[in-house]
């Protein structure tokens, strides 16, 4: 009875202690992820090192009262006691490195979701602030268009000096491309919209056309930001536009001759009636833009994608659309003497009433394409073009099968074999 009322005490006491120790919050825990999973993992250790303690001591409380209890069972055996404290041991041990395991993993975890939430957070001050610090240079654009509007002033012939042109020039190589914050996102692209805002400036001030091809000679506009600009009858001939945005865009009856359009992304951009011809257009994003009635002879799309896109009546001789993605293009009662299809995906699109004689159509893919009325004489194909054209499912496929032949060239001279299509 007093040895019970003892036990009782010393747990009150305990308890007690307890309370007042966690009323003062003595020790100080941290909060933080990191510190539980040490302070798991010293705990771990401790009881691992007490277990092993446990197994060695051969006079331990566990082992007595295993062996006891085999006793009173069965003849006692030493070695099986002693393979059953280390299966119990094992067993602790692989419990807790899975509970370490598990406690690390979640500690990365969170560490990553918080290192990325401040690595974009840092994004986002730079994105603000190199804005902010490229917004300055509009002051500067500002008084080097008031020069110039001193320099046309009572000038006719609306040209400018060489310092001015040179200065202008300056000016907008220095207007670097950057990200900027668009609602709450960062923007993909690097972009310069103090260029894009010079170039419409310049176009407005109907300048002399000496004087402008002097400038787009000497300034670069690459990477300018022109979405939904208008630049329409606009003289972009021989200018450097390369990896501008011009989607949403009006660039009707432009003259963009020999224009370097690499890269640039047209989204229902407006390009009828322009001047295309020897442009350099690669590998660029053309989605839903307007070619009807366009001059693109001589220039080169190789890698465009095209989708959607309308080329009636547009002049497309010589062009080169190699490995272009054309799904859905409408290029009906289009001029394409000459022009490179090779492995270019026109499935869906419309080629009826064109002319694609001289041209090349090799490994080009034609699933439900529209080739009603199309010429084809002496157009470039490879060996077996027609049986390909007879599996695409495409609109006047069978009148194509029916009046061409496909025939090897000898005259060409060439080591690989061309083959060409003629009428019957």
């Amino acid at each position: 009875m007093k040895r019970s009322f003892s036990r009782l005490l010393i747990i009150l006491i305990c308890i007690a202690f307890g309370w007042f120790i966690g009323y003062l919050r003595l020790p100080y825990t941290n909060s933080r992820l990191a510190f539980g999973v040490g302070f798991l993992s010293c705990i771990v250790l401790i009881l691992f090192i007490s277990a092993i303690r446990l197994v060695w001591r051969k006079n331990s409380g566990l082992i007595k009262w295993i062996s006891e209890k085999q006793k009173t069972e069965k003849s006692f055996n030493p070695n099986r006691t002693y393979a059953f404290l280390w299966v119990m041991v094992s067993a602790f041990i692989l419990l807790s490195a899975l509970v370490v395991i598990l406690a690390v993993r979640g500690q990365k975890q969170s560490f990553q979701a918080q290192l990325n939430r401040q690595s974009e957070r840092i994004s986002e001050l730079t994105v603000i602030t190199e804005s902010l610090r490229k917004s300055n240079q509009f002051y500067l654009m500002n008084n080097v268009l008031n020069k110039v509007d001193d320099e046309l002033k009572n000038n006719p012939s609306r040209k400018l000096t060489p310092e001015t042109i040179a200065r202008i020039a300056a000016l907008c190589n220095g207007f670097k491309p950057y990200k900027t914050l668009e609602g709450d996102t960062i923007s993909s692209r690097e972009l310069s919209p103090e260029r894009g805002q010079l170039l419409i400036a310049l176009c407005l001030l109907k300048l002399d056309t000496s004087t402008f091809n002097a400038i787009k000679s000497k300034a670069s506009f690459a990477k300018a930001d022109l979405r939904g600009a208008d630049l329409q009858n606009a003289d972009l001939s021989k200018i450097d536009l390369n990896e501008s945005d011009l989607s949403f865009a009006n660039l009707k009856h432009s003259d963009l001759d020999h224009a370097n359009l690499i890269r640039v992304q047209c989204i229902e951009t407006r390009f009828d009636s322009a001047n295309l011809s020897f442009v350099m257009m690669r590998n660029s994003t053309i989605n839903n833009t307007y070619f009807n009635g366009a001059i693109l002879a001589n220039g080169n799309f190789k890698g465009c994608n095209f989708q959607n896109a309308q080329f009636i009546a547009a002049n497309l001789n010589n062009t080169n659309f190699q490995w272009t993605k054309m799904q859905g293009s409408i290029l009906r009662n289009a001029t394409l003497i000459g022009a490179d299809f090779i492995r270019s995906d026109l499935t869906r699109a419309d080629l009826s009433e064109v002319n694609c004689s001289r041209g090349k159509l090799s490994m080009v893919i034609f699933k439900e394409t529209n080739l009603v009325n199309i010429k084809l004489d002496t157009t470039e194909v490879q060996e077996n073009w027609l049986e390909v054209l007879a599996e695409a499912n495409a609109s006047g496929g069978a009148d194509i099968i029916k009046g061409y032949l496909v025939v090897k060239d000898t005259s060409s001279g060439s080591a690989a074999d061309i083959f060409h299509l003629i009428r019957k």
